[in-house]
This record gives C-alpha cells, sequence and structure tokens, in this order.
C-alpha cells in the first residue's frame, strides 16, 4: 500500500459534507465520520462541512462548518465553497443536491449510496439525477449497488466500500454467559417503517419461550414507533421475558452488549448494517436476514445466520438454536471478532478507500 506523503500546497481542496459527524445520529453519520478520520489522517487539505449539527466538530482536527439544521445556509456553504474548495464528497445522495451546478463553478464531486435511499421512487427523480452526474459512486454493499442500480443504471459503475468501526481495538468486556440468555436487538425505531425486525422478534417470542423459558428478548433504542411495540409486547403471552430500553447514550450502548448471548436484527432496509459489525466485534453471534444487505455482511453458519422471514418458524429456529448451544454461540462469536478485524475494522476501512480517495483526488 502506498504511504501519501503530501504537502497543503499541492493538493485540491476537499470538502466532505455529512448530514451529520455526531456519534449520536446513526449510520449516515458514521459515513462521514470515517472520512473525516481517513482525511485527516492523510493530511489532506480538507473542510467539514455538516448540514444537521448545532456546533461544528472538532474530533478529527479539520476546519469545520455547520449549517446547524438549515438547508438553505448548507446549499449556500455548499455553492460558496466552489470558490475554493475543487472536490466534493456527499456522504449520501439527498445532501449531494445541494452541490453547485453553475457550469462555471461546477466541482468534481463523489456521493455515497446508503441503501433504502436509493432503493425508492426518489431515484427517478433528482437522487437519480446526482448519481448519474457523480464523477465517482461508492457504495456501502454490493446489494445496495444492484437495488440502485434497478432504478437508475448509471448506479452499476459504483464502487464497492464497505464501511467499518472507527475502533482497531476489541471491547475490554466481553459477553458473559452465565447470565439468563438474551436476545439483543439495537436500532432506531420508526412508526412508518417497522422494517427492521421488531415486529417478527415480538412474534415469535412465545415461541422461543417453549423452548428456552428463561428466555430474554431486549429492544433497545428509541423512536415514534417505541409505543408500538411497547403495546404489542404487552399483548403478548411472553409479555414478562419482553423488555425495552428507551435511547442510549454510548457507554450504555457499550454496557448492552455485555448482556447479549445473540444480535438479532432480521430487517429488510439494510443497506450494509453497522450494528451486524459492532455486534461482531463485541464476540456477539448475528442473525440477520436474506432480505437485504445483512447477508453480505453476516456469514450463515460462521459468525452466525441469515433467516428467511417468509418461512414460518425460520427465525425462532435459528434463535434457540444459538440460545441452547452456549459453544456453538461461543464459537460464532470469535468467528465474528475474527472477521471484524480481517474486513471491519478502522485500518480495514482506511485500506479499502485510500486508493479511490487518491484516484478521485488525482494525488
Amino acid at each position: 500500500m502506498k504511504t501519501y506523503e503530501p504537502k497543503a500546497r499541492d493538493l485540491p481542496g476537499l470538502l466532505v459534507a455529512s448530514e451529520s459527524f455526531s456519534l449520536e445520529r446513526g449510520g449516515a453519520a458514521r459515513v462521514g465520520r470515517l472520512l473525516a478520520r481517513v482525511v485527516g489522517d492523510l493530511g489532506l487539505d480538507a473542510q467539514l462541512l455538516a448540514l444537521g449539527d448545532r456546533e461544528p466538530i472538532q474530533d478529527f482536527g479539520l476546519p469545520s462548518l455547520t449549517a446547524a439544521g438549515s438547508r438553505n445556509v448548507f446549499a449556500f456553504r455548499c455553492w460558496s465553497g466552489a470558490v475554493t474548495r475543487s472536490h466534493f464528497i456527499y456522504n449520501h445522495v439527498g445532501i449531494a443536491r445541494a452541490h453547485c451546478v453553475l457550469p462555471t463553478l461546477r466541482r468534481p464531486y463523489a456521493v455515497w449510496m446508503l441503501g433504502y435511499d436509493v432503493w425508492t421512487g426518489r431515484m427517478r427523480g433528482d437522487y437519480g439525477r446526482k448519481i448519474e452526474d457523480a464523477d465517482l459512486l461508492l457504495s456501502i454493499s454490493a446489494f445496495t449497488r444492484r437495488r440502485a442500480a434497478e432504478l437508475e443504471p448509471s448506479a452499476k459503475r459504483a464502487k464497492v466500500c464497505w464501511l467499518a468501526t472507527e475502533e482497531d481495538d476489541v471491547p475490554a468486556t466481553l459477553g458473559e454467559f452465565d447470565r439468563p440468555p438474551t436476545v439483543l436487538i439495537l436500532s432506531r425505531i420508526d412508526a412508518s417503517e417497522m422494517r427492521k425486525g421488531h415486529v417478527e422478534l415480538i412474534d415469535c417470542w412465545p415461541r422461543v419461550m417453549a423452548a428456552i423459558p428463561e428466555a430474554r428478548l431486549l429492544i433497545a433504542g428509541g423512536g415514534n414507533g417505541l409505543d408500538i411495540l411497547r403495546a404489542k409486547a404487552r399483548a403478548s403471552s411472553a409479555a414478562g421475558n419482553i423488555e425495552f430500553t428507551d435511547f442510549l447514550t454510548q457507554p450504555q450502548i457499550e454496557a448492552l452488549w455485555s448482556q447479549a448471548h445473540v444480535f438479532a436484527m432480521p430487517s429488510r432496509q439494510e443497506g450494509f448494517g453497522l450494528v451486524y459489525i459492532e455486534a461482531m466485534r463485541h464476540g456477539v453471534p448475528v442473525i440477520a436476514s436474506l432480505h437485504d444487505a445483512g447477508q453480505e455482511i453476516n456469514l450463515h453458519g460462521v459468525t452466525g445466520y441469515n433467516v428467511d422471514l417468509e418461512r414460518e418458524a425460520d427465525l425462532e429456529h435459528h434463535i434457540v438454536t444459538l440460545l441452547a448451544n452456549r459453544a456453538l454461540s461461543r464459537q460464532f462469536g470469535e468467528n465474528g471478532r475474527d472477521y471484524w478485524r480481517e474486513h471491519f475494522c478502522f485500518s480495514a476501512f482506511r485500506r479499502r478507500i485510500e486508493p479511490i480517495l487518491a484516484e478521485f483526488l488525482n494525488i
């Protein structure tokens, strides 16, 4: 791998634009953070621009601006940035719509395709045009690229670049197997979607308990759909073994992992699934689904299982298998940590993205 020793005066001025750079803002923000860290490590002449953050980010040693939630301010900063910046990177297609289109100020730009946002009818409008016009397309998974290309054929040219955690080290504390057998799902809960697998987990929990009476389902994460799930759980015959936690801070999330014997998020809408690789980093076996990119990230029969939600009993069968066989769960967890070290730690992401950035920036 080439070692970059650039001098600022020799480099193009880069603007990295993200919905947010905050750890609390989910997967799209994680893409922005990973990019910012790599750009900072490489010593590039770069500036960060956030749409939603209230305060400029200070984490990466780079100059930072924020639009404080104003789309008009964000667009203005993108257009004015075209005067001083020669290249732009947007962390998803939605915010790339703010890129300057004046011919005299048109600058090369890269844009990430994150998943569900490019699988919908929006691709037939301005989303599709921004993908078609981009100088560099990046996709967080081959699954996302394939789904996007069904709606916008130019998406086929995207370079697949898997994401990663921001760490290279494993946690100090890994899961403890002397606790009640616990399945964790950790996700934002959106009432308008309900496609993450929460409903399916609650529905199958009485059948899981028929095999393992002490089995516990822990649903973690906030969102406007939380009350809907709470009501569903209260109506279940397994209500006493289904627990909820609301919005959590990062330290609280870290503590949750030590309670989990299995991480299950049998979703239908993951473009990648950062939480799957967090589970691997923590040595927790994963249950994903065959209906989205989870099947690309989670190795069936190695780091966990990918279930078919259209097959009755597939989900509870694999949950029971892992909860009942602690040795198998431990082995899958160890396999997951090894797979994370190889593909999903920060250093692995940097190795993937460096040559792509070098080609885009001509350095």
